[in-house]
């Protein structure tokens, strides 16, 4: 085989690279050169390599492929419009030997330099290079000779033949002279020039089409135009291109501009001269803001546990619930949702049919601010699915939050990487254009972005994503984001973190109209027990808390005493607690409990005969059917909680008791396990942890790093020769 042969001439030092950029091949053992070989042409791996080259790297291949025979760097350096510089060419073209894509030449090709042929394997997997689609001849022959007639009658060919061959030697001899694509788009419209240009520059020169007789008639005109003159041709029932001398001629007959030897530069914004706008439609939020959001989701849940859909997942009235209540767009909560079950916060548990937090929820609430922050961006960063797929589009489909992954993307994380990369590779505080950035992110592996994705709409998303979780804010890396991922020393880190998340306070001042102002973070502890007594209002710089008769009477229902709630104002509320919360606490307490609520199917009992009689005389209980039995002792039909919901309406205090007469207290509702598995890291190193997967070079091909078992392979494929 000619790759063994290459192969067989590899120093060991081009071994170790070769396994070590592409360890599928070293995964079972070799028996010989020629085994490794056969593994290495092998479709599944040479995708896999050709996925990991970057731009520059793959156009010296396709060069290579569209030279169509051995080339040297001097040939390839003279296929763009703007030749290149054949030192930058040759260490790509030793590359793409080691990598196992393309072997050293026979013979010397001119100027007596070392020339180059590309693996028949490697060049069926290139059948476009450089997107330059198949001759004319090819794509005409399957035109029938009336179609072909009409063609060369629509382009001003005297039609001096009735054979196939004679009509495509007319057509290709006039569209590929110097000024013929030219003078067939001087026929048509402005319309259909600029219509051709966009195809070749925006759609990568392909237009999904069904072409098919009983379709024509919904072919739009400027594109029928195109069909009829040859200038977009079929290339199967639902796909037209545009044939490689028409392209080659709309480049100016070279089959690029220039070659990229390195990623395009970040620009700030306005400093473009572009006209495409990439759509976006996130918002931003502050670290604090994001985890402040998390846990009250998480709260929310615990006390309601909604029911999933059918399909599972979030349905579309509990995230429209949330966004009333946060005051934060419907897809932002979607996506936040979603990072939640990522982390392992959240998740379904399908026997109780019911969503909720999960025992790991509680663990991140009693950790520090920036260990929750670093968390949640630890689940994104590693995360292989796009928190992206729950955003509603209108006329697009999306999925439900916490709805099952049935395609896992795993070079989700690998563009994710590259796009933090780039924004990093910025001044810090300007805004970058995110144009810009995608065409940066997409240098580094264009396939792994996909030839026919619009992939600025992918860039777009997890800029929108990375604003969402305080990674990025007005169009820049935030300084703590810089922090995480310049600075691995921890001092920076310190610092910014000190600024985002100042040190938390124990205290709050209560008013006499039963608010309470928090003046700034408070602990989780506190916020915790504080959210139990009072409702929050509003979150900002201060969070502002009020005291009702029914957030007094939920402490309640929690097991806290009057005494407890008196006892824990009086150690955070400063300078005091006024006279006005006092009374109400007090007066809610002797109230509650007054009135108790059991099964018989239900009864009601009362230590004071005055006041079941209220209950019985009230019309608003008439609904529940209560027959009194004694002067303290009533029943009903009805199931206890809906007895104790009702005397609640109506504005009675009651408790549920058990068999036993003692008072049911409810308890937050977390779900036994997650739906997909967390993955966190266990102390404060895990800020490092998070941006050094970021920061890891894929393919780095450092032989240092190489296994000993690698190495025992290459010594046995010696021994073997």
């Amino acid at each position: 085989m000619e790759l063994a042969a290459s192969f067989r001439a590899f120093t060991d030092d081009e071994l170790l690279r070769l396994l070590n950029m592409r360890p599928e091949l070293g995964e079972r053992m070799v028996s010989s050169f020629v085994d490794l070989a056969s593994r290495a042409v092998q479709a599944n791996s040479l995708i896999l390599v050709l996925t990991s080259l970057n731009t520059f790297e793959r156009e010296i291949l396709d060069a290579l492929v569209h030279l169509d025979g051995p080339g040297n760097a001097i040939d390839i350096a003279s296929l763009p419009a703007q030749p290149a510089d054949p030192a930058l060419i040759d260490p790509i073209l030793d590359r793409l030997r080691v990598l196992g894509l393309v072997v050293r030449a026979n013979e010397a090709t001119a100027g007596g330099r070392i020339g180059y042929e590309v693996l028949k394997e490697v060049r069926r997997l290139i059948p476009a290079p450089f997107l330059l689609h198949p001759r004319l001849d090819k794509l005409l022959d399957r035109y029938s000779v009336p179609d072909l007639r009409t063609m060369a009658i629509n382009v001003g060919l005297p039609v001096k033949t009735v054979g196939k061959v004679g009509l495509i030697g007319d057509l290709v001899e006039l569209l590929t002279a110097p000024d013929g694509v030219a003078d067939v788009l001087s026929r048509g419209s402005h319309e259909v020039e600029s219509l051709l240009q966009a195809i070749h520059d925006d759609l990568y020169g392909m237009l999904p089409l069904d072409t098919r007789p009983w379709s024509r008639s919904t072919i739009p005109d400027a594109v029928g135009w195109l069909l009829g003159h040859g200038l977009l041709l079929p290339i199967s029932s639902d796909t037209v291109v545009i044939a490689r001398e028409i392209a080659l001629s709309l480049r100016g007959g070279a089959p690029t501009p220039g070659f990229r030897p390195s990623p395009p530069t970040v620009e700030l914004k306005g400093h473009r001269n572009g006209v495409r706008v990439a759509r976006q439609s996130g918002v931003e939020l502050t670290p604090n803001a994001l985890i402040e959001a998390m846990a009250a989701i998480g709260t929310t849940w615990a006390r309601t546990s909604p029911a999933p859909l059918r399909t599972d997942g979030v349905g579309v009235k509990e995230v429209r619930a949330l966004e009333k209540a946060l005051g934060i767009d419907e897809n932002s909560i979607a996506r936040i949702i979603e990072l939640g079950g990522l982390a392992g916060l959240f998740a379904i548990d399908l026997l109780a049919n019911r969503i909720g937090p999960t025992a790991a929820f509680d663990a991140w609430l009693a950790e520090s601010p920036i260990d929750r922050w670093c968390t949640l961006v630890f689940a994104w960063a590693q995360a292989t699915s796009s928190l992206s797929r729950v955003v509603r589009h209108e006329g697009e489909k999306s999925e439900a939050p916490l709805s099952p992954l049935w395609d896992v993307d795993f070079t989700e994380v690998w563009r994710r990487t590259r796009v933090i990369e780039a924004l990093g590779s910025a001044e810090p505080e300007e805004s970058v254009d995110v144009m810009t950035v995608a065409h940066r992110a997409r240098w580094f592996s264009p396939d792994k972005w996909g030839p026919a994705t619009d992939y600025v709409d992918l860039v777009v998303n997890l800029v929108e994503e990375a604003s969402l979780i305080g990674v990025v804010s007005s169009g820049s890396l935030t300084e703590l984001a810089r922090a995480l991922w310049l600075d691995l020393t921890g001092e920076a880190l310190e610092h910014a973190s000190a600024k985002v998340f100042p040190r938390p306070v124990e205290t709050f001042t209560v008013s006499g109209d039963l608010s309470a102002i928090a003046p700034g973070e408070l602990t989780s502890t506190v916020a915790v027990e504080l959210g139990l007594i009072a409702d929050l209002v509003s979150k900002g710089g201060a969070s502002v808390y009020r005291f009702t008769e029914a957030s007094i009477r939920q402490a309640l229902d929690h097991g806290r005493t009057t005494a407890d709630i008196h006892e824990f104002l009086r150690a955070h509320a400063k300078p005091g607690v006024p006279q006005p919360l006092t009374y109400l606490i007090d007066d809610v307490g002797r109230r509650y409990g007054s009135v108790r609520v059991g099964a018989a199917m239900s009864y009601v009992r009362s230590d004071d005969p005055v006041g079941l009689a209220e209950i019985l005389r009230s019309k608003k209980t008439a609904k529940l059917k209560l027959q009194q039995l004694a002067p303290t002792v009533a029943v009903s039909m009805l199931a206890p909680a809906k007895i104790v919901k009702g005397l609640r309406e109506a504005g009675f205090l009651p408790v549920e008791e058990g068999d036993q007469g003692v008072v049911i207290r409810p308890t937050a509702s977390t779900v036994g396990s997650a739906y997909r598995p967390r993955s966190r890291s266990s102390d404060n190193a895990k800020s490092k942890a998070i941006w050094e997967t970021l920061r890891t070079s894929e393919g780095a091909g450092n032989p240092a790093d190489v296994p000993s078992s690698i190495k025992s392979l290459i010594h046995t494929l010696r021994a073997k020769g």
